[in-house]
Protein backbone atom coordinates (compact mmCIF):
# COMPACT_ATOMS: atom_id res chain seq x y z
CA UNK A 1 0.00 0.00 0.00
CA UNK A 2 1.99 2.97 -1.13
CA UNK A 3 -0.96 5.79 -0.47
CA UNK A 4 -0.38 8.25 2.31
CA UNK A 5 3.96 7.03 1.85
CA UNK A 6 5.22 10.23 0.29
CA UNK A 7 4.87 8.21 -2.96
CA UNK A 8 3.22 9.65 -5.96
CA UNK A 9 2.77 8.58 -9.06
CA UNK A 10 3.80 10.30 -12.57
CA UNK A 11 2.80 8.59 -16.08
CA UNK A 12 5.75 8.33 -18.36
CA UNK A 13 8.32 8.01 -15.75
CA UNK A 14 10.16 11.37 -13.83
CA UNK A 15 13.00 12.77 -15.36
CA UNK A 16 14.27 13.85 -12.05
CA UNK A 17 14.67 10.71 -10.51
CA UNK A 18 16.18 8.92 -13.73
CA UNK A 19 18.61 12.03 -13.91
CA UNK A 20 19.57 11.66 -10.64
CA UNK A 21 20.08 7.51 -10.84
CA UNK A 22 21.99 8.00 -14.16
CA UNK A 23 24.17 10.82 -12.19
CA UNK A 24 24.85 8.45 -9.41
CA UNK A 25 25.77 5.61 -11.55
CA UNK A 26 28.66 7.56 -13.85
CA UNK A 27 29.60 8.75 -10.68
CA UNK A 28 30.16 4.80 -9.32
CA UNK A 29 31.59 3.68 -12.52
CA UNK A 30 34.39 7.07 -12.30
CA UNK A 31 35.14 5.41 -8.46
CA UNK A 32 34.12 8.45 -6.66
CA UNK A 33 33.78 6.03 -3.52
CA UNK A 34 36.12 3.45 -2.81
CA UNK A 35 35.74 -0.55 -3.45
CA UNK A 36 34.62 -1.03 -0.07
CA UNK A 37 32.04 1.26 0.18
CA UNK A 38 30.96 0.64 -3.43
CA UNK A 39 30.37 -3.08 -2.08
CA UNK A 40 27.94 -2.55 0.66
CA UNK A 41 25.91 -0.19 -1.59
CA UNK A 42 22.83 -1.81 -4.43
CA UNK A 43 24.44 -2.23 -8.26
CA UNK A 44 23.45 0.31 -10.70
CA UNK A 45 20.57 -0.34 -13.09
CA UNK A 46 21.53 -1.47 -16.67
CA UNK A 47 21.57 0.83 -19.85
CA UNK A 48 18.09 -0.41 -21.04
CA UNK A 49 16.63 0.93 -17.79
CA UNK A 50 17.10 4.69 -18.90
CA UNK A 51 14.73 6.43 -21.53
CA UNK A 52 17.61 7.00 -23.64
CA UNK A 53 21.15 7.57 -23.92
CA UNK A 54 23.24 10.85 -23.38
CA UNK A 55 25.46 12.72 -25.03
CA UNK A 56 29.47 12.46 -25.08
CA UNK A 57 29.10 16.39 -24.13
CA UNK A 58 26.96 15.54 -20.87
CA UNK A 59 29.17 12.47 -19.88
CA UNK A 60 32.32 14.39 -19.93
CA UNK A 61 30.26 16.87 -17.81
CA UNK A 62 29.56 14.28 -15.49
CA UNK A 63 33.04 12.84 -15.60
CA UNK A 64 34.34 16.42 -14.79
CA UNK A 65 32.02 16.71 -12.17
CA UNK A 66 33.49 13.42 -10.63
CA UNK A 67 37.14 14.06 -10.94
CA UNK A 68 35.94 17.59 -8.79
CA UNK A 69 33.96 15.61 -5.83
CA UNK A 70 37.16 13.46 -6.08
CA UNK A 71 39.56 16.17 -5.35
CA UNK A 72 37.47 17.56 -2.78
CA UNK A 73 36.34 15.70 -0.70
CA UNK A 74 39.22 12.83 -1.31
CA UNK A 75 38.89 9.21 -1.09
CA UNK A 76 36.85 8.53 2.03
CA UNK A 77 33.82 10.01 0.46
CA UNK A 78 31.02 7.32 1.94
CA UNK A 79 28.10 6.28 0.24
CA UNK A 80 25.77 8.31 2.54
CA UNK A 81 27.40 11.50 1.66
CA UNK A 82 27.12 10.78 -2.28
CA UNK A 83 23.51 10.82 -1.85
CA UNK A 84 23.77 14.16 -0.22
CA UNK A 85 25.76 15.42 -2.91
CA UNK A 86 22.84 14.73 -5.35
CA UNK A 87 20.41 15.78 -2.94
CA UNK A 88 21.74 18.96 -3.38
CA UNK A 89 22.46 19.26 -6.69
CA UNK A 90 18.81 18.09 -7.43
CA UNK A 91 16.25 19.47 -4.76
CA UNK A 92 18.23 22.92 -3.63
CA UNK A 93 18.72 26.23 -5.53
CA UNK A 94 21.90 27.68 -6.58
CA UNK A 95 23.81 29.72 -4.01
CA UNK A 96 26.80 32.32 -4.20
CA UNK A 97 28.78 30.03 -1.58
CA UNK A 98 27.94 27.02 -3.76
CA UNK A 99 31.84 25.21 -4.09
CA UNK A 100 32.88 24.44 -7.38
CA UNK A 101 32.00 20.61 -7.26
CA UNK A 102 28.45 21.36 -6.70
CA UNK A 103 28.27 23.90 -9.28
CA UNK A 104 29.50 20.81 -11.86
CA UNK A 105 27.84 18.36 -10.33
CA UNK A 106 23.95 20.65 -10.49
CA UNK A 107 25.24 21.89 -13.96
CA UNK A 108 25.64 18.06 -15.47
CA UNK A 109 22.46 16.93 -13.85
CA UNK A 110 20.28 19.42 -14.83
CA UNK A 111 21.90 18.47 -18.36
CA UNK A 112 20.94 14.64 -17.99
CA UNK A 113 17.38 16.08 -16.89
CA UNK A 114 16.94 18.40 -20.12
CA UNK A 115 17.86 14.81 -22.42
CA UNK A 116 15.34 12.51 -20.16
CA UNK A 117 12.19 15.26 -20.00
CA UNK A 118 11.08 15.34 -23.51
CA UNK A 119 11.24 11.20 -23.95
CA UNK A 120 9.41 10.55 -20.93
CA UNK A 121 6.84 13.38 -21.58
CA UNK A 122 6.36 11.14 -25.06
CA UNK A 123 5.63 7.59 -23.10
CA UNK A 124 3.09 9.67 -20.69
CA UNK A 125 1.20 10.80 -23.72
CA UNK A 126 1.63 7.06 -24.66
CA UNK A 127 0.17 6.10 -21.10
CA UNK A 128 -2.83 8.45 -20.70
CA UNK A 129 -4.02 7.09 -24.08
CA UNK A 130 -3.78 3.47 -23.01
CA UNK A 131 -6.07 4.51 -20.49
CA UNK A 132 -3.35 5.90 -17.13
CA UNK A 133 -2.62 3.57 -14.60
CA UNK A 134 -4.68 0.80 -13.93
CA UNK A 135 -4.32 -0.51 -10.23
CA UNK A 136 -5.53 -4.12 -9.82
CA UNK A 137 -5.89 -5.37 -5.99
CA UNK A 138 -5.89 -9.28 -5.25
CA UNK A 139 -7.77 -8.68 -1.73
CA UNK A 140 -9.42 -6.11 0.22
CA UNK A 141 -8.83 -4.59 3.24
CA UNK A 142 -9.93 -4.96 6.14
CA UNK A 143 -10.75 -1.11 6.52
CA UNK A 144 -12.57 0.87 3.52
CA UNK A 145 -10.31 3.91 3.90
CA UNK A 146 -6.96 1.52 2.72
CA UNK A 147 -9.07 0.57 -0.48
CA UNK A 148 -10.09 3.82 -1.86
CA UNK A 149 -6.44 4.83 -0.65
CA UNK A 150 -5.47 2.77 -3.08
CA UNK A 151 -7.79 3.12 -5.29
CA UNK A 152 -6.91 7.25 -5.38
CA UNK A 153 -3.19 6.39 -6.81
CA UNK A 154 -4.53 5.42 -10.66
CA UNK A 155 -6.04 9.19 -11.01
CA UNK A 156 -3.53 11.36 -9.62
CA UNK A 157 -3.11 15.30 -10.63
CA UNK A 158 -5.84 15.07 -13.01
CA UNK A 159 -4.82 11.75 -15.16
CA UNK A 160 -6.69 9.07 -15.96
CA UNK A 161 -6.55 5.63 -14.63
CA UNK A 162 -9.12 2.75 -13.77
CA UNK A 163 -8.99 0.44 -10.52
CA UNK A 164 -10.71 -3.28 -10.30
CA UNK A 165 -10.31 -5.92 -7.54
CA UNK A 166 -10.28 -9.36 -8.28
CA UNK A 167 -11.28 -11.35 -5.19
CA UNK A 168 -12.19 -15.10 -3.44
CA UNK A 169 -15.17 -16.32 -1.36
CA UNK A 170 -12.30 -18.20 0.05
CA UNK A 171 -11.05 -14.93 1.21
CA UNK A 172 -10.07 -14.57 4.98
CA UNK A 173 -12.70 -11.54 4.87
CA UNK A 174 -15.46 -13.97 3.83
CA UNK A 175 -14.40 -16.91 5.81
CA UNK A 176 -14.06 -15.15 8.81
CA UNK A 177 -16.54 -12.48 8.95
CA UNK A 178 -19.97 -14.02 7.43
CA UNK A 179 -19.44 -14.09 3.32
CA UNK A 180 -20.01 -17.61 3.27
CA UNK A 181 -23.88 -17.09 2.59
CA UNK A 182 -22.80 -15.78 -1.25
CA UNK A 183 -21.23 -18.95 -1.47
CA UNK A 184 -24.12 -20.85 -1.02
CA UNK A 185 -26.12 -19.45 -3.05
CA UNK A 186 -23.69 -20.02 -5.90
CA UNK A 187 -23.59 -23.45 -5.50
CA UNK A 188 -27.65 -23.61 -5.19
CA UNK A 189 -27.47 -22.18 -8.89
CA UNK A 190 -24.72 -24.72 -9.67
CA UNK A 191 -21.91 -21.80 -10.60
CA UNK A 192 -18.85 -23.11 -11.98
CA UNK A 193 -15.57 -22.39 -9.87
CA UNK A 194 -13.93 -20.57 -13.15
CA UNK A 195 -16.53 -18.37 -13.74
CA UNK A 196 -16.08 -14.66 -12.66
CA UNK A 197 -19.27 -13.37 -10.62
CA UNK A 198 -19.80 -9.81 -11.50
CA UNK A 199 -23.43 -8.19 -9.91
CA UNK A 200 -24.40 -5.37 -7.41
CA UNK A 201 -25.26 -8.20 -4.74
CA UNK A 202 -21.31 -9.29 -4.19
CA UNK A 203 -20.35 -5.84 -3.90
CA UNK A 204 -22.83 -4.95 -1.57
CA UNK A 205 -22.24 -8.11 0.65
CA UNK A 206 -18.74 -7.33 0.79
CA UNK A 207 -19.42 -3.62 2.14
CA UNK A 208 -21.78 -5.12 4.70
CA UNK A 209 -18.68 -7.67 5.23
CA UNK A 210 -16.24 -4.93 5.34
CA UNK A 211 -18.24 -2.59 7.57
CA UNK A 212 -18.67 -5.25 10.14
CA UNK A 213 -14.89 -5.87 10.55
CA UNK A 214 -14.67 -2.21 10.93
CA UNK A 215 -16.98 -2.02 13.33
CA UNK A 216 -15.57 -4.72 15.22
CA UNK A 217 -12.30 -3.81 15.24
CA UNK A 218 -13.46 -0.13 16.23
CA UNK A 219 -14.94 -1.94 19.76
CA UNK A 220 -11.29 -3.62 20.52
CA UNK A 221 -10.23 -0.14 19.88
CA UNK A 222 -12.11 1.51 22.43
CA UNK A 223 -11.83 -1.30 24.50
CA UNK A 224 -8.18 -1.11 24.93
CA UNK A 225 -8.70 2.43 25.21
CA UNK A 226 -10.89 2.35 28.23
CA UNK A 227 -8.45 -0.39 29.48
CA UNK A 228 -5.54 1.88 29.12
CA UNK A 229 -7.29 5.05 30.94
CA UNK A 230 -7.27 2.43 33.72
CA UNK A 231 -3.60 1.96 33.56
CA UNK A 232 -2.90 5.63 33.06
CA UNK A 233 -4.90 6.73 36.47
CA UNK A 234 -2.23 4.23 38.41
CA UNK A 235 0.55 5.58 36.47
CA UNK A 236 -0.47 9.33 37.03
CA UNK A 237 -0.31 8.38 40.90
CA UNK A 238 2.91 6.56 41.23
CA UNK A 239 4.37 9.62 39.07
CA UNK A 240 3.41 11.84 41.28
CA UNK A 241 4.67 10.26 44.35
CA UNK A 242 8.00 9.42 42.66
CA UNK A 243 7.96 13.08 41.77
CA UNK A 244 7.35 14.18 45.56
CA UNK A 245 9.96 11.80 46.92
CA UNK A 246 12.68 13.45 44.63
CA UNK A 247 11.36 16.71 46.03
CA UNK A 248 11.45 15.84 49.93
CA UNK A 249 13.27 17.82 51.95
CA UNK A 250 15.71 15.18 54.58
CA UNK A 251 12.72 15.97 57.73
CA UNK A 252 9.92 15.09 54.73
CA UNK A 253 12.01 11.66 53.68
CA UNK A 254 12.29 10.73 57.61
CA UNK A 255 8.27 11.69 58.43
CA UNK A 256 7.64 9.57 55.46
CA UNK A 257 10.27 6.60 56.70
CA UNK A 258 8.53 6.30 60.06
CA UNK A 259 5.23 6.69 59.09
CA UNK A 260 6.41 3.44 56.84
CA UNK A 261 7.43 1.94 59.83
CA UNK A 262 4.21 2.47 61.93
CA UNK A 263 2.51 1.12 58.82
CA UNK A 264 4.27 -2.16 58.46
CA UNK A 265 3.68 -3.19 62.18
CA UNK A 266 0.69 -2.65 61.78
CA UNK A 267 0.28 -4.84 59.17
CA UNK A 268 2.07 -7.46 60.78
CA UNK A 269 0.00 -7.66 63.79
CA UNK A 270 -2.90 -7.25 62.11
CA UNK A 271 -1.91 -10.15 59.71
CA UNK A 272 -1.44 -12.32 63.07
CA UNK A 273 -4.61 -11.35 64.36
CA UNK A 274 -7.44 -13.71 64.99
CA UNK A 275 -10.48 -13.84 67.01
CA UNK A 276 -8.41 -16.00 68.99
CA UNK A 277 -6.14 -12.94 69.65
CA UNK A 278 -2.33 -12.44 68.62
CA UNK A 279 -0.01 -14.88 67.63
CA UNK A 280 2.78 -13.39 69.16
CA UNK A 281 5.06 -16.10 67.95
CA UNK A 282 4.78 -15.05 64.38
CA UNK A 283 4.23 -11.31 65.09
CA UNK A 284 7.71 -11.65 66.99
CA UNK A 285 8.96 -13.70 63.82
CA UNK A 286 7.75 -10.89 60.94
CA UNK A 287 8.93 -8.30 63.00
CA UNK A 288 12.15 -9.78 63.59
CA UNK A 289 12.29 -10.08 59.27
CA UNK A 290 11.98 -6.36 58.51
CA UNK A 291 13.51 -5.13 61.83
CA UNK A 292 16.23 -7.25 62.49
CA UNK A 293 18.17 -4.76 65.01
CA UNK A 294 14.74 -4.86 66.94
CA UNK A 295 15.98 -8.64 67.77
CA UNK A 296 17.53 -8.21 70.96
CA UNK A 297 14.85 -5.41 72.00
CA UNK A 298 11.32 -7.17 71.88
CA UNK A 299 10.49 -11.03 72.03
CA UNK A 300 7.49 -12.94 72.55
CA UNK A 301 7.20 -12.34 75.91
CA UNK A 302 7.45 -8.38 76.08
CA UNK A 303 3.77 -8.71 74.47
CA UNK A 304 2.23 -11.80 75.82
CA UNK A 305 -1.51 -11.35 76.74
CA UNK A 306 -1.75 -7.95 74.84
CA UNK A 307 -4.31 -7.43 72.21
CA UNK A 308 -3.61 -6.00 69.05
CA UNK A 309 -3.68 -2.72 69.41
CA UNK A 310 -1.33 -2.85 72.47
CA UNK A 311 1.26 -5.27 71.09
CA UNK A 312 1.23 -2.56 68.06
CA UNK A 313 1.75 0.15 70.14
CA UNK A 314 4.50 -1.35 72.33
CA UNK A 315 6.54 -2.72 69.20
CA UNK A 316 6.17 1.21 67.30
CA UNK A 317 7.48 2.46 70.12
CA UNK A 318 10.93 -0.02 69.92
CA UNK A 319 11.27 0.55 66.28
CA UNK A 320 11.15 4.31 66.48
CA UNK A 321 13.32 4.46 68.77
CA UNK A 322 16.18 2.35 67.30
CA UNK A 323 15.35 4.47 63.95
CA UNK A 324 15.96 7.88 65.91
CA UNK A 325 19.53 6.08 67.41
CA UNK A 326 20.13 5.15 63.53
CA UNK A 327 19.44 8.95 62.46
CA UNK A 328 22.31 10.03 64.74
CA UNK A 329 24.63 7.40 63.60
CA UNK A 330 24.17 7.97 59.46
CA UNK A 331 24.04 11.83 58.83
CA UNK A 332 23.23 11.05 55.17
CA UNK A 333 19.73 8.31 56.27
CA UNK A 334 17.46 10.75 54.64
CA UNK A 335 19.18 10.45 51.35
CA UNK A 336 19.48 7.10 51.80
CA UNK A 337 15.49 6.60 52.62
CA UNK A 338 14.72 8.42 49.62
CA UNK A 339 17.30 5.99 46.96
CA UNK A 340 15.82 2.96 48.66
CA UNK A 341 12.21 3.85 48.37
CA UNK A 342 12.79 5.36 44.27
CA UNK A 343 14.29 1.81 43.68
CA UNK A 344 11.63 -0.43 45.41
CA UNK A 345 9.39 1.88 43.65
CA UNK A 346 10.50 1.28 40.30
CA UNK A 347 10.89 -2.41 40.90
CA UNK A 348 7.77 -2.92 41.61
CA UNK A 349 6.27 -0.23 39.56
CA UNK A 350 7.29 -3.09 36.63
CA UNK A 351 6.18 -6.19 37.98
CA UNK A 352 2.89 -4.32 38.54
CA UNK A 353 2.88 -3.11 34.40
CA UNK A 354 3.41 -7.25 33.69
CA UNK A 355 0.77 -8.19 36.34
CA UNK A 356 -1.70 -5.40 34.77
CA UNK A 357 -0.71 -6.90 31.00
CA UNK A 358 -1.53 -10.80 32.65
CA UNK A 359 -5.11 -9.53 34.19
CA UNK A 360 -6.06 -7.77 30.73
CA UNK A 361 -5.68 -11.09 28.96
CA UNK A 362 -7.37 -13.38 31.62
CA UNK A 363 -10.51 -10.81 32.45
CA UNK A 364 -11.48 -10.89 28.28
CA UNK A 365 -12.01 -14.42 28.93
CA UNK A 366 -14.62 -13.51 31.36
CA UNK A 367 -16.96 -12.53 28.86
CA UNK A 368 -17.93 -15.89 28.16
CA UNK A 369 -19.60 -15.79 31.69
CA UNK A 370 -21.27 -12.75 30.71
CA UNK A 371 -19.31 -10.32 32.89
CA UNK A 372 -18.13 -7.08 31.95
CA UNK A 373 -14.07 -7.36 30.56
CA UNK A 374 -14.27 -3.68 32.00
CA UNK A 375 -15.68 -3.63 35.13
CA UNK A 376 -13.87 -6.92 35.79
CA UNK A 377 -10.34 -4.93 34.83
CA UNK A 378 -11.35 -2.24 37.03
CA UNK A 379 -11.75 -3.96 39.94
CA UNK A 380 -9.39 -6.32 39.69
CA UNK A 381 -6.59 -3.29 38.94
CA UNK A 382 -7.77 -1.77 41.70
CA UNK A 383 -6.57 -4.47 44.06
CA UNK A 384 -3.66 -5.10 42.30
CA UNK A 385 -2.90 -1.19 42.72
CA UNK A 386 -3.45 -1.42 46.75
CA UNK A 387 -1.20 -4.55 46.79
CA UNK A 388 1.47 -2.58 44.70
CA UNK A 389 1.41 0.04 47.65
CA UNK A 390 1.65 -2.33 50.54
CA UNK A 391 4.17 -4.26 48.61
CA UNK A 392 6.99 -0.73 47.59
CA UNK A 393 6.04 0.11 51.49
CA UNK A 394 7.15 -3.52 52.64
CA UNK A 395 10.09 -3.26 50.10
CA UNK A 396 11.33 -0.29 51.30
CA UNK A 397 11.35 -1.06 54.90
CA UNK A 398 12.66 -4.20 54.35
CA UNK A 399 15.82 -3.42 52.33
CA UNK A 400 16.27 -0.32 54.70
CA UNK A 401 16.78 -2.04 57.62
CA UNK A 402 18.63 -4.86 56.11
CA UNK A 403 21.03 -2.11 55.50
CA UNK A 404 21.42 -1.47 59.06
CA UNK A 405 22.13 -4.78 59.86
CA UNK A 406 24.85 -4.47 56.52
CA UNK A 407 26.43 -1.34 58.31
CA UNK A 408 26.66 -2.70 61.48
CA UNK A 409 28.83 -5.61 60.10
CA UNK A 410 32.46 -3.77 59.66
CA UNK A 411 31.68 -2.15 62.87
CA UNK A 412 31.54 -5.40 64.54
CA UNK A 413 34.34 -6.57 62.88
CA UNK A 414 36.55 -3.29 63.49
CA UNK A 415 36.10 -3.69 67.19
Amino acid sequence: NMAGRGTDILLGGCATTMARIKTRSVLLEQNVLSSEEMAGLPPSPPEEYFPCDISDDVVAMLKSAAASIKAAMGADITGIELDELLTVAFDTTEADDDPTYIVQLRDAADAVKEIYAPVLSEEKERVQKAGGLYVMGTNRHESSRIDQQLRGRSGRQGDPGSSRFFLSFQDDMFVVFGGDGLSKILKMFRVSEDMPVEAPQVTEALDKVQKAVEEKYRDIRREIFNFDEVLSGQRRAIYKRRRDILSFSPDESIAMMKEYNEQTVDSIVEAQTTDEGVNTAKVIEKIHQFFPIAAPLVGESDIAGMDAEAAAAFIKVVVDELFNSKMSEIPNLSKSSNYITLVTMDTAWSDHLQAMENLKESVILRQYQGRDPLQEYNNEAFKLFKGLEDNMRLNAVFSLWQSFVAAQQPAAAAA
